[in-house]
Order: C-alpha cells, then structure tokens, then sequence
C-alpha cells in the first residue's frame, strides 16, 4: 500500500471553547427540553424506572431481542439497511468467563429483523457505509486488525485492506463522508487515543488530534468527537484537517459517542449527566441521549432511564437508533427526533 503518513496533531490550547450556551452537564437535574442553567439544582426531577422518550423524542421502540449484544448501529445513505456489531458473552458450566465469541458484522432491516451475517465471526468491528452499498470496518481476519472494506454487504463478500495494524494501533470507531472520499478514525499514537483520516484508497493517513469516535459531518467538512478536558471527557469539533478545534460541551458530566443530525443543524451523544437521580446509578452505567447544536446551543435531552444508551445514528428517516443494555442485553433501539422539532 502506497501510503503517505501525515502527522498533524493539534494541542488542546489551540482549540476554541464555546462560552456562553454550553451545556454544564454537572447541573442538569431533570427533563427539561431546555438548556439547563449554570447552578441548577441536581436531582430535583423524578427517575423514571425504566427508559423513556423524552422531550422532541418520541416513539421509543426496540429493536433486537434475541441472546446476542448489538453495537454501533450505523443506517445507510437510503435509510433502507442497518449496519451493527454482534456478539455473544462466553459461558462455560454456566459462568461468564468475560470474554466475546462470535464478533461479527451484522446487517438488519431499521425495524431490527431480516439480521444477516455479513462478517467471520470473532472478526469484526466498527462497521460505517460507503457510497453504492459498500462498507468499511475493523477486521482481525487475516491475523492483525485492519481497516478493511467489503465490495458489497453480503454474506462472504471480498474485503480490501485501506489501512495495516501497522500504520494505525488500535483501530477503531469508523466513519465515512456522504461521498465516500474520506474516512475518519480512531487509533493510538504514542498511548494516546487520536483521531486520524485516509482516503479510501489508503492514501494521505494523517493523524489529527488526541480524541475518539469520530464522525464526518453530513457536508464532509468538519468531525465531531469526544476528548479528556481535566480527565473529563467531552464533545469537540474540528476541520477534517483538524484545523478549527471547537469545545461543545463543559462541566462534570462525561460524554461521548456523537453523531450529526442529517442537516447538520444538530448533534446527538450519550452522557451520564443526571445520573445520581437513580437509586442505583453510577458514572460509568448510567447514560442517556441528548442533543445540542454544534456551538454549543440548545442542550436537550432525549431519553431518561437508569441504566446504559449509547451509541446514538441519527438516520436520514428521522430515528436516532442507539445501543442499549436496557433490557439486560445490549440491544438496537431507536426513537424518533425529527430535527426540525428540537428548535
């Protein structure tokens, strides 16, 4: 592979923080479909029991419910076909040992049937689309994980390499451009967690800047993804450069896993802002979706329950499909926030 490696890390004090109308997630307390204020009150609402639509979000509904964990939904251009990663819990005499077997790529219908392996099993992660049906992922099937793609989505088709272990450590969370001509990732340079870029063809790989789990904007121009502010994680933009590094969201509250909406007006992420509310929660198992204009602007939340959503694809039909261990399992859910009623 013909590859030019472009290092063009961007430092921390070059980015611009968003001032006034960030959302500080450390004072959410509730449900409210408004930004909520510097010094709000915690806890002030009552925690629902289970998970549920809040706000603009409606229609909650599950998708998957067989044995299998799903991850990382991803919807094509169309709308029509479902990317996710699968996978099972080992269990030997009846205990789990901790570790996954049968890791693959899975297709579905957005309404979570018609599930096909498209991936070897124990092979594959962090699936993203191409232009024309194709699709991207991670895959350790030739011995080493690799950025590969697939010619077509369906069971057994041919792969091609974009990007060796070597050239990329850790490769992980995918994301293409509308058009397919660039490619967004995550992978480790020097210990650190970056963000970098390639072209489809595996050429001009640059690396970014220290973060994780990027996604190209609808018009190509810009990445949102998640980095350590304080040892605190949170949203940022950025040109695909890396130029233009932008602060989206502050305060106490961890957040993550962002995606844009399809105009690009608005971005939906996980975090677990709020989650001292419930008898049971915890920093690092009790996350919800939320939405927030890419300034900074119009923090809103989406869905409230106790135990763990992420992974948010906002489709071109209107559903923000997500993961969710809600029902013991991680499963695909979704729920409808058509963009136009958040403003």
């Amino acid at each position: 592979m013909n590859t030019k490696l472009v290092i063009a890390i961007v430092s921390l004090a070059g980015c611009v923080p968003m001032g006034n109308g960030v959302w500080n997630g450390a004072s959410y307390g509730g449900t409210s479909t408004s930004a909520p204020q510097q010094g709000q009150a915690a806890n002030t609402v009552r925690a629902p029991e289970n998970l549920t639509a809040i706000g603009a979000a409606k229609s909650l509904a599950r998708l998957t419910t067989d044995e299998a964990q799903e991850i990382r939904p991803m919807l094509d251009a169309d709308g029509k076909k479902l990317l996710a990663v699968s996978w099972r819990d080992e269990v030997v005499d009846g205990v789990a040992t901790g570790a996954t077997i049968d890791q693959m790529i899975v297709g579905l219908r957005p309404d979570g049937r018609g599930r096909t392996p498209y991936s070897r099993r124990g092979a594959a992660h962090s699936p993203a689309w191409l232009p024309g049906g194709k699709f991207i992922y991670v895959s350790n099937a030739m011995g080493t994980w690799q950025l590969v793609r697939a010619a077509k989505a369906q069971p057994g088709s041919a792969v091609s390499v974009i990007v060796r272990a070597d050239d990329a450590p850790g490769l992980s969370s995918l994301s293409a451009s509308r058009d397919g001509s660039l490619i967004a990732f995550q992978t480790t340079v020097r210990d650190v967690l970056t963000i970098g870029t390639v072209h489809p063809d595996g050429s001009e790989l640059m690396m970014l800047t220290e973060g994780a789990n990027p996604k190209i904007s609808p018009d190509g121009k810009r990445i949102v993804f998640e980095r350590p502010v304080n040892g605190v994680w949170h949203i940022f933009t950025m040109d695909t450069d890396g130029g233009d590094l932008t602060q989206v969201t502050e305060g106490d509250s961890t957040e993550g896993s962002a995606d844009w909406s399809p105009d690009g007006k608005w971005l939906v992420y996980a975090s677990n802002a709020g989650y001292q509310r419930f008898p049971n929660g915890a920093g690092d198992t009790t996350w919800n979706l939320f939405a927030i204009h890419p300034d900074g602007t119009g923090a809103t939340q989406l869905t409230d329950g106790p135990r763990k959503s992420t992974d948010p694809c906002w489709g071109a039909d209107g559903w923000v499909y997500f993961a969710s261990n809600e029902a013991g399992n991680f499963d695909l859910w979704r729920v409808k926030v058509p963009a136009a009623s958040l403003d």
